[in-house]
Formats: structure tokens, C-alpha cells, sequence
């Protein structure tokens, strides 16, 4: 992974990106306006937010597509 990418979600469905080690942040589309509360990656391209009412996101190309999994459970989810 690369050092100067780096995540952040929170409130109605925000999902920031940076690739220049924080300096900026561009916003991506997640497809839901729930509030997210973890985001995480296994490699480059695969990642994961999830939040409240059993929200779960999924990117595979680096987080420019997001989406929506079922959970089953609406319970709030954290990493």
C-alpha cells in the first residue's frame, strides 16, 4: 500500500480519499447517506465502510465505485 493514500468516512455516507498524505481530500460517491463509521483496506483496490443500521460499502478499483452490500443486521457496525 501506499503511504500517502489514506481514508476517512463519517456522517451521511462521507467516504474522503487522499493521496497526498493528507494534504487534500476529495470526496467519494458512496451510495448511501448513512453515517459510516470505519473504512478499510486489504490491498490497493478492495475495501470496506462500514456504519449505523447495518451499513456495509464495497469498493473494488480503489474506492471511485461504491457498493451497497446486505448485512443482514441492523445493528451499527464498526471495524
Amino acid at each position: 500500500m501506499n503511504v500517502n493514500v489514506g481514508w476517512a468516512v463519517g456522517i451521511f455516507g462521507t467516504i474522503l480519499k487522499t493521496t497526498d498524505g493528507g494534504t487534500s481530500w476529495v470526496e467519494q460517491t458512496s451510495g448511501t447517506s448513512s453515517h459510516l463509521l470505519s473504512v478499510s483496506f486489504v490491498d490497493a483496490n478492495t475495501g470496506w465502510a462500514v456504519g449505523v443500521l447495518g451499513t456495509i460499502v464495497n469498493t473494488t478499483d480503489g474506492g471511485d465505485t461504491w457498493v451497497a452490500q446486505t448485512s443482514g443486521t441492523s445493528s451499527v457496525l464498526y471495524e
